[in-house]
């Protein structure tokens, strides 16, 4: 499953858009509609760095708010949904799997755009989930 979804992420960063509606499929259809009901360490596990955490140039690993609000991407990557409430100021935010879907970065700065590069989380950054 891992390998698959990393092989399908990488044809994603290459152009093809039909990658990240199967990637949700792999998320959503196969283990949540399934029945199987994943906590979201280990579905952090199977994501692509890329997708799972935001870079740091658009995200502050130490603002106090940012579990909550790393967990709010991932349960709305799991349910499928285009983003999530910001649990500190109200706004929407969509998650990083439409900007796939969008296929290139838009330069207006999203939280969990992909294709932006640096570092993802700091390497003593473990998410309280």
């Amino acid at each position: 499953m891992i390998a698959g979804l990393k092989s399908e992420l990488r044809r994603t960063f290459s152009g093809d858009l039909q990658a990240a509606d199967r990637i949700k499929v792999s998320l959503t259809e196969r283990e949540i509609r399934g029945g199987v009901d994943l906590e979201l360490a280990e579905i952090i596990s199977r994501l692509d760095e890329r997708i799972a955490f935001p870079s740091q140039r658009r995200f502050d690993y130490r603002d106090p708010w940012a579990n909550a609000r790393i967990k709010e991407h991932l349960k709305a990557m799991v349910a499928h949904q285009d983003g999530y409430i910001d649990p500190k100021d109200g706004r929407f935010v969509l998650n990083a799997l439409v900007h796939l879907s969008r296929g290139y970065c838009c330069n207006n700065l999203c939280r969990h755009c992909p294709f932006v590069g640096g570092a993802r989380r700091p390497q003593d950054f473990e998410p309280e989930l």
